[in-house]
């Protein structure tokens, strides 16, 4: 995958800043929340100091449904998201 331009950063982390993020009941997960329009997951996972924040591109919007419907989120997201990185480019915010 092609590393992105400045420009393409920056617009995507003004569009990240639109997108709410939701608490969920997972271990390593503080927060999920999506953008259909754009493709993009949002995801907070948990630190001993509070949060990093990354940014999936690509992912649609069964996949962002799916999370929500494991049994595990944080092992969904792995598997579906995390692992896959020749689909799906993220950014850490």
């Amino acid at each position: 995958m092609e590393e992105l331009t400045q420009e393409q950063l920056l617009a995507l982390h003004e569009k990240a800043k639109l997108i709410e993020l939701k608490p969920v009941i997972s271990s390593n997960i503080g927060g999920i929340g999506y953008d259909p329009e754009n493709k993009l997951l949002k995801v907070a996972f948990k630190t001993k100091t509070g949060s990093n924040i990354y940014l999936y591109e690509n992912v649609e919007q069964e996949t962002y449904d799916s999370l929500y419907q494991a049994e595990s989120i944080g092992k969904k997201l792995n598997e579906s998201v995390v692992k896959q990185k020749e689909k799906y480019r993220y950014i850490k915010l």
